[in-house]
């Protein structure tokens, strides 16, 4: 199997909405399309944690991440009734930025 390299050194936000947003479109496994929005977030934001998880009750299960645990203290955002995402080490250039990234990530939930 290969892996897939993807480079976002050059690239701007919108160009990587673009690219996560098409490539999860093709998935229609929740968890496969977390698991791979997780890795391409984690190389467009370098340095940071992302972890999916779904709410059973007042548990939650991990579903899928990327990036290396921070052991700092996650931001944690609701998704949908049943999915929440947390999120360590991030820095939005800006709450229009933050806001559309949370849009990307709530579109997965529809899968």
């Amino acid at each position: 199997m290969v892996e897939e390299i993807y480079m976002f050194k050059n690239e701007s936000f919108s160009d990587f909405i673009e690219y996560a947003s098409n490539e999860i479109i093709k998935i229609d496994n929740i968890e496969e399309a977390f698991n791979k929005l997780s890795y391409i977030i984690t190389k467009y934001y370098r340095n940071s944690s992302i972890r999916f998880a779904e709410k059973f009750g007042k548990r939650m299960s991990y579903i899928a991440g990327s990036g290396n645990k921070m052991f700092i203290e996650a931001e944690k955002i609701k998704l949908s009734d049943k999915y929440f995402v947390f999120l360590e080490n991030f820095t939005f250039n800006s709450e229009k930025e933050k806001d559309n990234f949370i849009l990307l990530l709530k579109k997965v939930t529809s899968i």
